[in-house]
């Protein structure tokens, strides 16, 4: 008993770091290489993401399903909060570049992509959770 419980809450962890990884160090990483644009994280508030989606990774996999949905979508609409913050922050900052030329990017579809695959990775994980809880 007390293995599946460690086994649970080590998949929880590990879920909340990828979704922190992937949402507050990648993305920026990869707005800030790609399109030249420095998009930076607070530190404090990295920390703060960081705690709140281990924290809500391993509350939603130790807790029965009804009570771990809505966490991992809770979950998931944070990361997509954040998702829409770094692109109004990018486009913010493409707006302040002076070059002699009228440049438009619109990174629009980028991020659409994005939210697509996290509503749908959100989609699937609650249909998994809610065979798992039929087993």
């Amino acid at each position: 008993m007390l293995r599946v419980i460690a086994k649970k809450v080590f998949i929880g962890a590990v879920k909340g770091v990828l979704t922190y990884v992937v949402f507050l160090v990648l993305l920026p990483m990869l707005f800030s290489k790609v399109l030249g644009i420095p998009v930076e994280v607070d530190r404090g508030l990295g920390v703060l993401m960081l705690g709140l989606f281990t924290s809500l990774g391993v509350a939603s996999s130790v807790t029965k399903p009804f009570i771990g949905i809505p966490l991992s979508a809770l979950s998931t609409i944070v990361a997509l909060y954040i998702l829409v913050a770094i692109g109004k922050e990018v486009s913010e900052a493409s707006k302040y570049i002076e070059i002699p030329l009228s440049v438009s990017l619109d990174i629009t579809p980028l991020l659409i992509l994005v939210a697509g695959f996290t509503v749908l990775n959100a989609v699937i994980e609650f249909f998994e959770k809610l065979v798992a809880q039929e087993e």
